[in-house]
């Protein structure tokens, strides 16, 4: 690429085809070598050194065996150095429904190296995805797109694209279809469990929207609210869970009402989520989230069914009587 951009353009046609062979070169370093190439000649030739080898590149992905596998991986290495200019011409192919196992299998790998050039495109790729699992019947089918939305979920690390991907679910979780709410706290749940960045200025947001899940009308919708917000506690070191006791409380209140069993209190364990929390206030907070954790045990105990709460009354009251041995504030005392 040292030549005048005219004397590449007069040769054009032969360097595309040499680089389109390259790249599904059984050799990982002559597809290496040869991606790089494509990043120089696709600034020499433009748009049509996209149009004359991604293409190519999909139609070999369609034909089952080694030359299958073998594309996708010249995809990735293309990717790693073009995927602002590749990325938007792969999605059209990749995410059509229904989204086969194998797409999903691509989909998986290539957002991997997608890095920011996925933030643009996270909504019609995650959505499509979604889409897809939600009407798939087939488990072979739905295992390579919870694995594909798993390696997305991962893969998205930058401040924009977490704030993003956090709107997206959030929406979701909210939404007035049952089967999307049910995905939206999945995902959530998958986030929490696999994503290490820093999400922590969503987590008031999710804390209202999965503890007032759990007295959705929909059963499906209050089981994935529950697991969500089980893996999302957990997820957060011990030392702040004071800093959502107050929005926790706000939520529990809002939750329901007194007398009335909410279904993801009165569950099996349906207060797991939410005592590390309200323990968490009440012993080390300050004076007024040990006041607030006090009152949301008061609350829970109205909207939770006595066979639920009782395996968590020594758990809940020792705290309550310890704080009574104490000089507290004659709001806490009251609140116990």
């Amino acid at each position: 690429m040292a030549a005048s951009k005219e004397a590449v353009q007069d040769h054009e046609d032969a360097i595309i085809s040499a680089v389109r062979t390259a790249l599904v070169d059984s050799n990982a370093s002559v597809r290496s070598a040869a991606a790089r190439t494509f990043d120089t000649m696709q600034q020499y030739l433009g748009p049509k050194a996209i149009d004359q080898t991604i293409p190519t590149l999909l139609e070999a992905m369609r034909d089952p065996g080694e030359t299958s596998e073998t594309a996708l991986k010249a995809l990735q290495e293309v990717m790693s150095v073009r995927a602002n200019t590749v990325f938007p011409v792969l999605i059209p192919t990749l995410t059509a429904q229904p989204i086969t196992a194998f797409n999903a299998r691509a989909l998986g790998a290539l957002v991997k190296v997608a890095g920011t050039a996925l933030n643009r495109r996270l909504d019609s790729v995650l959505g499509a995805l979604v889409k897809s699992l939600e009407k798939e019947s087939s488990d072979e089918i739905k295992e390579e797109i919870n694995s594909a939305i798993e390696s997305l979920l991962e893969s998205v690390s930058d401040e924009e694209g977490i704030h993003q991907l956090q709107m997206l679910l959030i929406s979701w979780a909210k939404d007035k279809n049952p089967t999307r709410r049910v995905s939206g706290c999945n995902l959530f749940g998958t986030f929490c469990q696999v994503n290490q960045s820093d999400s922590s200025e969503y987590r008031v947001d999710w804390i209202r929207i999965l503890v007032s899940s759990l007295d959705d009308n929909v059963a499906e919708v209050v089981n994935a609210a529950w697991e969500a917000l089980d893996v999302f506690v957990k997820s957060i070191e011990k030392d702040e869970l004071e800093a959502l006791v107050v929005p926790l409380r706000r939520a529990i209140e809002g939750t329901g009402s007194p007398g009335k069993h909410v279904p993801g209190f009165s569950r099996p364990k349906g207060l797991q989520p939410i005592v590390p929390i309200v323990l968490a206030g009440v012993l080390n907070g300050t004076q007024e989230q040990k006041e607030q954790a006090t009152l949301a045990i008061g609350d829970l105990a109205q909207r939770t069914s006595e066979q639920a709460i009782k395996v968590y009354i020594i758990q809940l009251t020792g705290p309550l009587i310890r704080i009574l041995t104490v000089p507290v504030s004659p709001q806490i005392k009251s609140a116990v």
